[in-house]
């Protein structure tokens, strides 16, 4: 039925099968506890919720362009059909073998897929490396049945001083098939300037930098999702430094660019005292401070 329905109560009809509503003004349905649908479309109304709940199982849902912000499919059965693209969906689990997932266009952080054998869209969502399902095995000679880019996501930015924390994208990929060995790859762009490889360091997902910049932002890849390119907010390294050799327990403060204090200097620090400078090398003065302290404004700290 199409027209301008904008509720429906099914809960005394417990032997519907199937159940055409698409294209009208819906913002509530109620089905039967136990009814067994083999057959859902509710495409093109205006849908926040639908409660699936008391249904002995369903099929194929066709409930794309709705409001939905959540969905429960756990009583789905095997080789469904659900597409459920242009909603505002946070999170999506699909506990059984479906044929098709078309979730494209909603807000998905978070997914847990069992396995896909025809199509699987999930582009246009706010996944990462760290949580994209790999490619289904069914789909592994055909790629271009599983779409994931782009995606509407800006990684949070986890900064110490000058080492970005990025580890939340370099651990072992979540997914349906295994991709451990596909490793993401991290450059970085000061604006449209590409940022050369010897002002930073990649290792094992924390990136140490040895130059200041006002504003960078991060630019990620990976081999295992081919095409897709994630980046991360914007931020700014106000200090750098290089590791330097210390005496026993001792902190090492590492001078920001442009400083010329000597060895054997002092300088008062609101909020911190006074401070000894220290050498730490050709080329890269540091201080040591009598007590452990990593909040000093406009310094980086080493501590070994």
């Amino acid at each position: 039925a199409s027209g301008l329905l904008t509720t429906l109560d099914l809960s005394n009809n417990p032997k519907l099968a199937q159940f055409y509503a698409q294209y009208n003004k819906l913002t509530s349905v109620k089905f039967a506890d136990g009814a067994k649908l083999t057959f859902l479309n509710v495409q093109d109304n205006e849908l926040a919720e639908m409660d699936l709940s008391g249904v002995e199982s369903v099929k194929d849902i066709y409930a794309s362009d709705n409001k939905l912000t959540a969905i429960d499919l756990s009583k789905l059965t095997a080789k469904a059909t659900l597409n459920l693209f242009n909603n505002e969906l946070t999170e999506l689990t699909v506990p059984v073998d479906a044929k098709t997932i078309d979730a494209k266009n909603n807000k998905i952080a978070k997914v847990a897929i069992k396995n896909v054998t025809s199509k699987l869209a999930l582009e246009n969502n706010k996944l990462t490396f760290s949580n994209l399902p790999t490619v289904p095995e069914a789909l592994a000679t055909n790629t271009n049945k599983y779409t994931y880019a782009p995606q509407d996501t800006v990684l949070a930015v986890k900064l110490d001083f000058q080492v970005l924390d990025l580890t939340g994208e370099y651990g072992p990929l979540q997914g349906i098939t295994d991709a451990k060995d596909k490793k993401t790859a991290v450059t970085f762009k000061a604006g449209e300037v590409d940022v050369p490889a010897e002002n930073y360091e990649a290792k094992d997902g924390k990136v140490t930098f040895f130059h200041v910049y006002d504003k960078i932002n991060g630019v990620l890849t990976n081999e295992a999702f081919p095409g897709l390119t994630l980046t991360t907010k914007e931020f700014a390294i106000k200090t750098y430094g290089t590791d330097v050799e210390e005496a026993g327990d001792a902190t090492v403060y590492a001078l920001k660019e442009g400083d010329t204090f000597t060895s054997g200097q002092t300088v008062t620090v609101d909020g911190f005292g006074t401070i000894t400078y220290g050498e730490a090398g050709e080329g890269n003065k540091a201080f040591e401070a009598a007590v452990a302290q990593t909040s000093v404004e406009g310094f980086a700290a080493y501590t070994k």
